[in-house]
């Protein structure tokens, strides 16, 4: 009269061998597609991880460190410190940085070592190039506004006893800090599994693979703002744009008061790419579903680079009313050949581009000159570019 309960004991045990079973082929294919993402990527990253803040705004994350390649670019190594700043030196930092370059991938020396940065060229410059020593970072973050939760929260980490700071730069992207500010992230909602998916991007090679075949197969048909591309340029009524200008110098404003104290503080106004050379438009082609939808935005490029110079020459001259100083690198970067100081494959500065900045930079620090609006060099115009 057991012989049921038996029978039921017997189908539970199975299925649980099943199960059990399941679960370590599972595993197994896991290890398996993590060794093979691992071997086929030579060790290199190929996407730098980012994590969320409460405001969904992305950082790098702390104490971070790896080799980084983008597509079939050359390997670069990032590594943070405790409070994800990127740096020469990985990990906790005896000394508190003299150099600080606050802003968004730009900022970060995106594809490059960080010795070619901004950053880094801006400290030797000034000749504090320690071997060693962290004395110039760089943080890597989202718009002006989103990065002063991260910025309060650095400055209130940070020891009671540090020394001035010596210089802060705040760059000021006019291409994507514009678009974030007015259209916001593409969810105000935190993702499911949060930190489990940070922990998988942080620790997974076979996971960024994931993320980067869910881009492919979706397409660009699926991205919010097209590539390369301004809307708040057109999109937005004059009067739109000015309001949208004036925000960004109070952003800018906010974001520097966030920050610890330093004896110097300046901004660097980064123009995109297509503002000092139209055709710089063009290598976003292949990021559009369609040459006809690629072509509706180039039609309209003339009239986005106009709406950025009036955007960025307001936003000047309002930092410059509030008292802060301003660079702007776009009569030196007018010079070169647009080729050699934009990847070609993104909005980003190159290696010489960084060059370019760190020229127009040094001036500035030395005589605490203020531009007075777009277009201004600090008369670095015919001076040979500054190399290190």
């Amino acid at each position: 009269m057991h012989a049921p309960d038996s029978a039921a004991d017997s189908s539970a045990t199975a299925l649980r061998s099943i199960l059990i079973e399941a679960a370590l082929i599972g595993l197994v294919f896991l290890f398996l597609a993590e060794g093979l993402s691992r071997l086929l990527h030579g060790g290199a990253r190929p996407m730098l991880p980012y994590v969320a803040d409460p405001s969904m705004a992305p950082r790098l994350p702390s104490n971070f460190s790896s080799d980084i390649r983008f597509g079939d670019a050359a390997v670069f190594e990032v590594c943070t410190d405790e409070y994800g700043l990127r740096g020469s030196i990985c990990g906790k930092r005896a000394v508190e940085p003299s150099v600080l370059v606050v802003g968004d991938s730009q900022a970060l020396g995106w594809s490059m070592p960080f010795g070619h940065s901004v950053a880094a060229l801006v400290a030797r410059g000034r000749g504090q190039g320690l071997p060693g020593v962290a004395r110039a970072m760089a943080s890597g973050g989202a718009d002006v506004e989103s990065l002063r939760s991260w910025a309060e929260e650095y400055r209130e980490r940070m020891p009671r006893k540090s020394s001035t700071r010596e210089l802060n730069i705040l760059v000021l992207n006019m291409g994507n800090d514009l678009d974030e500010m007015y259209y916001g992230r593409a969810t105000g909602r935190m993702p499911e599994l949060k930190a489990l998916r940070e922990w998988l991007t942080l620790n997974s090679y076979a996971m960024l693979d994931v993320a980067l075949l869910k881009n492919q197969v979706s397409g660009a048909g699926d991205w919010h703002l097209p590539p390369g591309a301004n809307p708040v340029a057109v999109a937005l009524t004059e009067e739109e744009r000015l309001d949208l200008a004036e925000a960004t110098a109070e952003a800018v404003i906010r974001l520097s008061a966030a920050l610890p104290a330093a004896r110097q503080t300046m901004v660097l106004v980064l123009p995109t790419d297509y503002q000092i050379s139209l055709g710089e438009f063009e290598k976003y082609r292949p990021f559009y579903p369609s040459s006809a939808q690629f072509d509706v935005w180039k039609r309209r490029l003339p009239a986005m680079a106009r709406g950025l110079d009036d955007m960025e020459r307001h936003i000047t001259r309002s930092l410059a009313r509030a008292g802060v100083q301003t660079v702007s690198p776009r009569a030196l970067l007018a010079a070169q050949d647009p080729r050699h100081i934009f990847d070609r494959r993104s909005h980003h500065y190159t290696e010489a581009g960084h060059r370019v900045l760190a020229q127009v930079l040094l001036p500035a620090v030395q005589d605490g000159a203020v531009s007075t609006g777009a277009g201004s060099a600090h008369a670095t115009q015919g001076r040979p570019l500054w190399t290190p």
